[in-house]
This record gives C-alpha cells, structure tokens and sequence, in this order.
C-alpha cells in the first residue's frame, strides 16, 4: 500500500516535465490524481499513464489563469474524488524576458498571472474542502531565479517566483490553525522541455542538471510526512552547478559562495 493511499490530489502544469512526473510519483503512491494543463491531448497521456498504475486519473484542460476554469477544474476534481488533500501548484513559465529597462507591462502582468495569480485561485478554491477536512498540504513550485538574479531567467519571472516564496509563508500563517500546510519547492535547473526552446543544450552541461523525477521524489517526500510537520521551504539544485548560468557564477563569486 502506498503512502497516499485514499488521498485525493491535484496538479496543474502536469502535461510534461516536473507537472507530469509528480502525477506520476502521486499516483506510484496510492492517491488518486486530478490533472490539469492546456494541452489537452499529452494530458490525456498522463492520465492513461496514471491509470497504467493502477490509480485513478482525472484529466481537465484548463488554463489556470482564468478564474472561471479553475473553478470548473475544482467542481470536477471534488464531484470525481469527494476530497481534495494535496494541492500542487507547479504550472509556471518565463514569459516576456528582458532587462529592467525593456520589460512590458503586459509581459510583467502575464508572468504574474502564470507563476502567482494561478496559484492563488486554486489556493483559494481548495481552501474551503481542506478546512473542512481540517486536513490539507499545498506545495507550491519556485525556483532559484526568485532567490538569485540571473540575465537569463529575467527580472519580472524572477520577481513572480520570488512572490511565490512569500505567498507559501502567508498559507502557513493563515491557514495552519484549519490544518492545513504549505511547502515551497525552490528549484535548480531541471531537465525540463522549457530548457531545450533554445536549441539542444551541450551534454556535458545537461548531464548536470536534475531530472523531473528528482523533484517528484521531493513533492511525494513532503506530502507523505505526518501531518504534525511542515517544511515550509525546500531549495534542491544540482551538485554540480560548474558547467550552469553565469549569472550564478557571478552572483555565487561576489557573495564567496
């Protein structure tokens, strides 16, 4: 029997990457998983892929930015499964890269509303049935860039994974007292299709990075725990950072890390 047998969980961002190989490391473990994305066919893979293990799937194209998706993803989750216990916020993207001095609005807004707005609504919507359970974990997805600047990853993606750090504390001040906690998950580079937009990266550098699997490990790790306890925040990056973004070497040499 696994860890989460009989607990009822929901991903967002589970087509591929880290999304997909924590709803299969949820599924490994017994829960019952609700799945969502905007493609709707690889989200249908998963979810057959999920029920290849024996567990029970629930796949729902959506685009967690819209209010009224997320609440029709939630309606289903809890008229399918009856319960909601784990809730992970991992949907998330670099939109609108740029410097300070070029970054649009529009581009500013469109980070917000992916990496953090998102999160907010399905926090919001599965509040109710986990305070009613007196019993609830949210784990929310960050990354490093929202702890270290870097050219690359760009201030106002930085700047969202950065809220999503505060956002998690303010769950865990608000919501403990219902029964209910929250991790944050700071990432490191993960081999993910996100890394691979800009051409095939040398192998000598991807052979560093972590894979989806890795944080699937973490997510399950953390959901499993008793109840009694709480991380609220868990950095995982590579061993090897020699061969990664010149920012960090920049940033790690004039902090003397």
């Amino acid at each position: 029997m696994g860890r989460l047998q009989g607990q009822a969980a929901l991903v967002t961002g589970a087509s591929a990457g880290v999304g997909k190989a924590i709803a299969l490391a949820l599924a490994a473990e017994g829960a019952k998983v609700a799945i969502t994305a905007r493609r709707a066919d690889l989200l249908k893979q998963v979810a057959e892929q999920i029920r290849a293990l024996g567990a029970e799937a629930l796949d729902y194209p959506a685009d967690v930015t819209d209010p009224a998706a997320v609440k029709g993803l939630f309606d289903a989750a809890l008229s399918r499964f009856g319960r909601l216990d784990i809730l992970v916020n991992n949907a998330g993207g670099n939109i609108g890269r740029g410097k300070l001095s070029e970054i649009t609005v529009e581009g500013w807004k469109a980070n917000y509303d992916l990496n953090v707005t998102s999160a907010l609504m399905c926090a919001q919507a599965a509040l109710p049935t986990m305070r009613s359970q007196r019993q609830g974990t949210i784990i929310n997805i960050s990354s490093g860039s929202g702890k270290r600047p870097t050219v690359e990853a760009g201030a106002s993606y930085s700047a969202a994974k950065a809220a999503m750090i505060m956002f998690n504390r303010f769950i865990n001040m608000e919501e403990r007292q219902h029964g209910i906690r929250a991790c944050v998950i700071v990432l490191g580079t993960t081999d993910t299709p996100a890394h691979h937009q800009g051409g095939p990266p040398k192998p000598e550098v991807q052979a560093t990075w972590m894979y989806p699997e890795d944080i699937a490990q973490v997510v399950t790790m953390v959901a499993a725990l008793p109840h009694r306890a709480t991380i609220e925040e868990l950095e995982i990056r590579p061993t090897d950072i020699s061969h990664h973004f010149a920012g960090w070497r920049y940033l790690g040499s004039t902090l003397g890390l």
